[in-house]
């Protein structure tokens, strides 16, 4: 299950009783979302959605759709197309989530965190959001 007050228009979840990835077209606090299919705005229930988690076969279909670059000297950091470099999604191997950090070189760290951390593919969407004030590439 997924908490619907972490979701905004425009991301990517599952829905359990379809098998398949969905974008949400609507929220409503009745505990239900909307998403379309083929042309028809339909409902599932907030208890049958879930999220995208970043596990390392979704992480290569983004950088396979180059959602994102890998930084091919390390597996820990990748970038966004199109953007400046100096945002990077680094992983934090210790909490085994991601977060949006800063190039920092401050001789002490390389990134500085910019976001909470998270493992969500709609938080990351979400954060880019509020880092770019614009939409990430879409996965589908």
């Amino acid at each position: 299950m997924i908490n619907v007050e972490q979701l905004r228009i425009g991301n990517f979840i599952i829905s359990k009783p379809l098998n398949k990835i969905i974008e949400v077209t609507g929220i409503s606090n009745q505990n239900y979302i909307e998403y379309e299919d083929r042309g028809n705005r339909l409902k599932v229930s907030a208890k049958d959605v879930f999220p995208i988690d970043l596990k390392d076969d979704i992480i290569k279909q983004l950088v396979n759709a180059e959602i994102i670059f890998a930084d091919h000297g390390r597996k820990d950091v990748f970038f966004f197309p199109g953007k400046t470099t100096t945002y990077g999604l680094v992983y934090d191997s210790e909490k085994e989530e991601y977060y949006i950090g800063l190039s920092a070189n401050d001789g002490n760290k390389e990134y500085m965190r910019l976001t909470r951390t998270f493992f969500e593919y709609h938080k990351l969407q979400n954060a880019y959001y509020v880092v770019y004030d614009t939409e990430i590439k879409k996965i589908v």
